[in-house]
């Protein structure tokens, strides 16, 4: 398992522009797990209550999801427990952390949706 360390410029990063981007983090077994969940979760063909969609230039997109730990699949709980996770959120916010949303922003390609 990776002990995660942040640096100045990373802390910095996270703070001025909003997320960090760390490659090569999640081992692939939780990365699959995940990938699984949001293609099932996005696909608007299947079941689709309680997703939000829009529509432009004719196709329908899931621009994002709420309570993604509250659903059968556990890979989002699986990530938030990870232990590199915390650590970061660790260094972010300091030793007495919480979550206190779970959502999910999905940028889809075409979409043409600015993320804020």
């Amino acid at each position: 398992m990776k002990n995660i360390f942040l640096s100045g410029s990373h802390i910095n990063q996270f703070t001025t522009e909003g997320y960090l981007k760390i490659n090569d983090f999640l081992p692939l077994p939780l990365l699959e797990k995940l990938k699984t969940f949001f293609k099932s979760e996005m696909d608007l063909d299947s079941n689709n209550e309680g997703k939000a969609f829009y529509a432009n230039k004719g196709k329908k997109y899931v621009p994002n999801l709420d309570n993604i730990c509250n659903k059968k699949d556990l890979s989002c709980l699986e990530l938030l427990g990870y232990p590199p996770i915390l650590q970061i959120g660790q260094q972010i916010c300091g030793d007495d952390f919480f979550m206190i949303q779970e959502f999910a922003v999905m940028k889809n390609l075409g979409d043409e949706l600015p993320v804020l």
